[in-house]
């Protein structure tokens, strides 16, 4: 078996068990367990993103200076404590509680772009390789949506059928083995980099904002990316009180929620292969924008079950981006910088979240469904006309 392959292969086990995050679909049914209020919630929420903002650049730099599987060890350690912490913290104190899970947003950070840096890395030895890279991705989020759903259905039933401590411990379980999995995987030799390489964070950070700001397309795919995941997690979050406030019971809102993770990986299979086609990126990008804004109109006006087709038709648009952002966001990033850049539109995520989610949940709280939804689909038009130029 060559190095690729068997590098390869790690990942995917590394894929395996950090996909498998059993409190997924539970962790705000803890907290209202544990005696919290829904604001309680929101507040942590917003916490865990102010985190996520500020942590989420400086841990790209991590992973470039200091490498890419320690930033993923690094990562998924902090994980694995702040799971502990936030099952152990949660019933005793909710200002505590909301520190624990500020502490995840850093495993997340680390996680984060690191893991995409590492892949691209392993498949740099093979011909084309941003086409290659594009299917490999494909298929890596497909099989991380289906993992992360069978993983959700699995902690439901343990607490169901048996106590909180249960998903709470298979999670952190999952997270030592994928840390286990990283050390399989063979690094290739470090490209040459450029000679202003030099410095420490500051350095790399003004290096990395300089070269985004002075690449357009560049600094117009993480703008993209940032407001595209924004728009996509919102929707994703909001979808159990959407389909609840049209007549869904709790039993066919997960449900549906799961099918949405399995026609998510569709997409990404789907729109992996396509994105291997290099010369067609920016047209699958936007192509699929556009039908993501139509699905994302249609569940804020139709009744429960078109609402719920709407659901699972941008559920699968949103898996099919996915790959081929990726694929064109990686291929113009210089590798000296990868993790730092791909960092980009993770802090442009946080910042969305703490301002749009928010807004997003007022909106609706106040009766207006359907117009929270079409702001959303109205903006997926206008990065339409962005990208066409």
């Amino acid at each position: 078996m060559s190095a690729t392959a068997r590098n390869q292969m790690a990942y995917t086990a590394f894929t395996v068990f950090w996909s498998l995050r059993f409190t997924d679909g539970l962790w705000i049914l803890y907290l209202l367990h544990c005696h919290w209020s829904l604001f309680e919630v929101g507040v942590a929420e917003s916490v865990f993103h102010i985190v996520s903002l500020i942590s989420e650049i400086p841990a790209g730099v991590f992973a470039d200076r200091v490498g890419r599987r320690e930033s993923l060890w690094a990562g998924l350690a902090i994980g694995a404590l702040t799971t502990l912490l936030t099952f152990w913290l949660a019933p005793r104190s909710v200002g505590l509680g909301t520190l624990a899970m500020g502490l995840g947003a850093l495993g997340w950070t680390f996680v984060g772009g690191a893991d995409q840096a590492l892949l691209y890395a392993i498949t740099a030895e093979i011909p084309d390789v941003s086409a290659r890279f594009a299917a490999l991705y494909g298929k890596v989020a497909a099989l991380s949506l289906v993992v992360t759903a069978v993983a959700v259905a699995a902690g439901g039933q343990t607490v169901r059928y048996g106590t909180w401590e249960t998903p709470y411990a298979l999670t952190v379980g999952a997270k030592i083995l994928a840390m286990t999995a990283l050390l399989f995987i063979s690094l290739p030799s470090a490209p040459p980099v450029p000679a202003r390489k030099t410095g420490g964070l500051p350095a790399t950070l003004a290096q990395s904002w300089g070269v985004v700001r002075h690449t357009p397309r560049l600094w117009q795919l993480v703008a993209f990316g940032a407001i595209l995941s924004t728009i996509a997690t919102t929707n994703n979050l909001l979808a159990q009180s959407t389909l609840f406030s049209k007549g869904a019971n709790p039993a066919l809102v997960t449900l549906v929620i799961g099918l949405a993770h399995g026609v998510g990986a569709l997409g990404s299979l789907i729109g992996g292969r396509l994105a291997s086609r290099r010369r067609r990126r920016t047209q699958l990008l936007i192509s699929g924008t556009g039908v993501f804004a139509v699905f994302l109109s249609a569940i804020g006006i139709l009744p429960l079950y078109g609402a719920i087709g709407s659901l699972l038709g941008g559920a699968t648009a949103d898996g099919y981006l996915e790959p081929v952002y990726q694929a064109a966001l990686n291929e113009i990033t210089p590798e000296y910088l990868r993790a730092t850049v791909l960092s980009y539109p993770g802090a442009g995520f946080s910042i969305g979240m703490i301002v749009v989610f928010p807004v997003a949940g007022w909106v609706m709280v106040h009766g207006h469904l359907a117009l929270a939804y079409q702001f959303g689909s109205a903006i997926l038009v206008l990065l339409m006309f962005w990208l066409r130029g």
